[in-house]
């Protein structure tokens, strides 16, 4: 296969598994934002870990350090190889050295949303070490539909 062909299939994988997701993010309907919020995270979660590699694990919860931890985080990328997580009831604690991602999952934004997602930035920044851009800001989003997912990423070293 050539590298145009590769890249084509590559390209065509992951806009049927948009087409998946944003399908499923609306399965739930317009029910309680709360209730919606938790299944589009879900849903994200569950897309990532496959495609990982096998060395990182996706979970939910907090980042803590030694003198700080984080706001809690809807999607935590951490390295499960070499460190481990504390398993609570509907979340994890996540060592600041293990964390490499951190995503805070939003279907709509609103100026208080945005300041919220301001301050989680700030409480990761202050608990794990970051490297520019320590804010990344992608959409999800089908021309056919209008539900636009946005995500917000904090990257660690």
């Amino acid at each position: 296969m050539s590298k145009a062909g590769f890249e084509q299939e590559i390209t065509n994988y992951f806009r049927q598994m948009r087409d998946v997701l944003l399908a499923q993010a609306n399965a739930v309907g317009k029910t309680h934002t709360g209730l919606i919020g938790g299944h589009r995270e879900t849903l994200i979660r569950e897309f990532l870990s496959p495609i990982l590699p096998r060395r990182f694990s996706v979970g939910r919860g907090m980042v803590f350090g030694i003198a700080n931890r984080s706001r809690e985080a809807d999607i935590v990328i951490w390295d499960s190889s070499n460190y481990p997580a504390l398993q609570m009831q509907d979340h994890q604690l996540f060592f600041s050295e293990s964390a490499r991602v951190v995503v805070e999952a939003k279907s709509n934004w609103s100026s208080d949303e945005y300041e919220n997602v301001l301050l989680k930035c700030e409480a990761v920044r202050n608990v794990v070490p970051t490297h520019a851009p320590n804010l990344v800001i992608r959409s999800l989003a089908s021309s056919s539909n209008c539900l636009l997912l946005r995500i917000t990423l904090y990257m660690m070293a």
